[in-house]
């Protein structure tokens, strides 16, 4: 028999706080690894500095969503506000705290959250995901669904960017129910934790 791994995914990682607040308050004896996926190739050298102080840190300079593709990056100049591979987010210029400033759009590359979950880890091991996709955790929830990697998480915290992507608390609501039917625990105040 395998030992069960303790995994936190992190998504959305933007400059690192994600991971220093969850080892902070879940792995503070480090029993954790830790693979985090930020697209903004600006805090490349954050992440670098983070795996020399965290042993099992594994970061990813690409976006998820629910395919494999080269996707466009819609970027503020100055990271004030969320960045977003979602063309409809990433059109607009404020965000709920101030205005974005000159936004650009870039190539990145994106995975396929739920296939690489299902490639690389089992249903016995311990998942924490944290989904903070700017619009993404939609296509990406109803992906893992559909193919049944939902079943590999055990706890789950969502920021849910409704007001961004023509979605509705009722929309919120039905994802949280099917989440909630698989007996995962969910948290969707990641938004209020300042990450």
């Amino acid at each position: 028999m395998t030992n069960k791994r303790k995994v936190f995914i992190d998504c959305g990682g933007h400059n690192g706080s994600s991971i220093r607040f969850f080892k902070d308050k879940y792995d503070i004896d480090d029993e954790f690894e830790v693979h985090s996926f930020e697209p903004n190739d600006e805090f490349v050298h954050i992440y670098e500095a983070l795996q020399e102080k965290y042993e099992n840190l594994f970061c990813y300079n690409v976006a998820v969503s629910d395919k494999d593709d080269f996707v466009g990056f819609y970027k503020n100049v100055n990271n004030s506000c969320s960045n977003t591979i979602s063309s409809a987010k990433g059109k607009k210029k404020n965000c709920g705290s101030g205005v974005f400033g000159e936004v650009t759009e870039t190539r990145v590359e994106c995975i396929d959250l739920s296939r690489w979950i299902i490639e690389n880890f089992k249903k016995n091991d311990y998942i924490h995901l944290k989904l903070d996709v700017e619009c993404e955790e939609y296509r990406i929830i109803e992906k893992m669904i559909a193919d049944g990697s939902l079943s590999y998480i055990n706890f789950l915290s969502i920021e849910w960017h409704t007001h961004y992507c023509n979605k509705s608390k009722k929309d919120n609501d039905r994802l949280e129910k099917i989440i909630k039917r698989e007996n995962i625990k969910i948290d969707n105040r990641w938004n209020t934790m300042g990450h």
